[in-house]
């Protein structure tokens, strides 16, 4: 990313190309990189391409229930109270 956004290529007197870096203007904020990279990639896809697809379905799902309930219903079965 920093190759292609963030260096200006020069052409030297003796005709070769050099990558310089732009100046500290032109370079965003880590405020400013962090807003534009979430806008670009959502985190659900973040995840699927370091994990995979099965660990993100396994791992990263929602909770849909409530824990207290499961756990109440499994203390009565245990103990018989």
């Amino acid at each position: 990313m920093i190759k292609e956004h963030f260096l200006e290529f020069v052409i030297q007197p003796d005709g070769s190309r050099k990558a310089e870096p732009v100046t500290m203007e032109k370079i965003p904020t880590i405020r400013q990189f962090r807003y534009w990279y979430g806008k670009k990639y959502s985190v659900k896809d973040s995840i699927i391409s370091r994990k995979g697809e099965t660990k993100l379905s396994l791992n990263h799902r929602a909770i849909t229930g409530k824990t207290e309930i499961q756990l109440s219903v499994l203390y009565v079965r245990l103990f018989d109270v």
